[in-house]
């Protein structure tokens, strides 16, 4: 497997979804309920977005041709969404710069993985750079909630990163069929709504 293939399978919603629901989990069990609503509405929301850009184009072929864009890199807004989160709470141990460490590492990869969805052939610039931002937005928002609470000790933090190593070990390299299920389908949907409008 290449390097730029072992890379974006890092953002495979396989991979990254399984860890934003531990991430969500651990901020609920330390009692930070709504940064968790918060957290949960802006990510589904970012995730509706992005399947929305995928239904138009599969379904209607709707496009950007001057900016060659398509569709919002799904894997690209995920990572953003997911990767700083968790470097933050990986590396809050560390006090403020610790958390800041983790999540600026966190955008760093999530930038690497958006390259790799270019580099691979399956994304434009301009849909992992929309993804990227989107992705900024769901995460940022998060991050400014939880600087309020820097100075409180994580709540068992080697648990935390232990989970977190054993989920991505086990859910690394599978591909989640997403985006076969949106391909296969918004045609049929397409045709639906034009036979009913």
């Amino acid at each position: 497997m290449r390097f730029w293939d072992r890379l974006t399978n890092l953002g495979d919603p396989f991979m990254t979804l399984p860890l934003a629901c531990l991430v969500l989990l651990w901020l609920a069990a330390s009692h930070r309920r709504r940064i968790v609503l918060v957290w949960a509405i802006f990510l589904a929301l970012a995730s509706l977005l992005v399947g929305a850009t995928k239904f138009a184009y599969a379904g209607w072929h709707i496009q950007i041709r001057q900016w060659h864009f398509t569709v919002v890199s799904g894997h690209t807004m995920l990572s953003t969404a997911v990767y700083p989160l968790l470097g933050c709470m990986t590396l809050r141990t560390l006090g403020r710069w610790g958390a800041v460490t983790g999540a600026a590492g966190g955008f760093l990869l999530a930038l690497a993985i958006g390259v790799s969805r270019v580099m691979i052939g399956v994304h434009s610039t301009s849909e992992v750079v929309a993804g990227w931002l989107l992705g900024s937005l769901v995460s940022a928002a998060v991050l400014a909630a939880l600087a309020r609470y820097a100075e409180e000790p994580p709540v068992a933090p080697a648990l935390f990163v232990s989970l977190s190593l054993m989920l991505a070990l086990v859910c690394y390299g599978h591909v989640a069929p997403i985006q076969n299920w949106i391909v296969e389908s918004a045609p049929a949907l397409s045709h639906l709504l034009s036979q009913t409008l």
